[in-house]
Formats: structure tokens, sequence, C-alpha cells
């Protein structure tokens, strides 16, 4: 209906870890799997639906559309890298993802140890 989605944690009553969250938009299934076959599994979200909603969505929600939430020209240029794919990773290895590095307006501001 083109109406904006927008995702976040529901901490603390979920884990405020966004891959948890991420996985469970693709499977509707918790970490344990359960329940079979996802929890009405016909509101689950394709992998570049769920980020979306994760970034996107999310900074529109919070009247930040225009300054995050995308990478693009003009913007703050707020981003991670991860040491999996999380548009080719199985739901485990998204649940177990590790951020890599982290950007802040372009500038790295994290670099995980590479004995981690």
């Amino acid at each position: 209906a083109g109406v904006p989605l927008a995702f976040g944690s529901d901490t603390p009553v979920e884990s405020p870890d966004p891959f948890a969250g991420l996985a469970a938009a693709i499977t509707r299934e918790g970490a344990d799997g359960q329940p079979f076959g996802g929890w009405q599994p016909q509101e689950r979200l394709g992998r570049t639906e769920a980020i979306d909603a994760f970034t996107r969505g999310a900074a529109y929600a919070g009247f930040a559309e225009d300054r995050f939430g995308t990478l693009m020209p003009g913007m703050r240029a707020d981003f991670i890298l991860l040491d999996v794919d999380p548009l080719l990773s199985t739901p485990g290895e998204l649940r177990s993802a590790k951020v890599v590095e982290t950007w802040v307006g372009g500038v790295r501001r994290y670099q995980r140890d590479n004995d981690r």
C-alpha cells in the first residue's frame, strides 16, 4: 500500500540486536527455530525489505530521513560492515553476525580486531 515500514527493537521485551530482528523478519521464527514454519508466515519479508525497514524506514519514523538511513550524496554516511553478507547468509549466520567496522558521518569509528 506504499506505507513505510519502520523496524527497531522492542527492548527490553526483545533483544536490541538488529541481526536477531532481521532474522526474525525473514523467517518469523525465534532463535530456537520455533514455531516451525514461522509465526504468521504470511508476514515474512524479503531480506532487502527487512534491511530497508531497519535503515530507511527507521530514519523515516524518527523524522530523520533527510539526514541518514540511506547511502546517498548529502547524507551522513553512517553504516557498518559485517562478517557475513546479510543477503546471502542463513538466518543462523545472520543472528550471529559480527560488526567488522562502524562508520559515522563517513569516518571509520570502529574496526574489529582480526584476532576476535
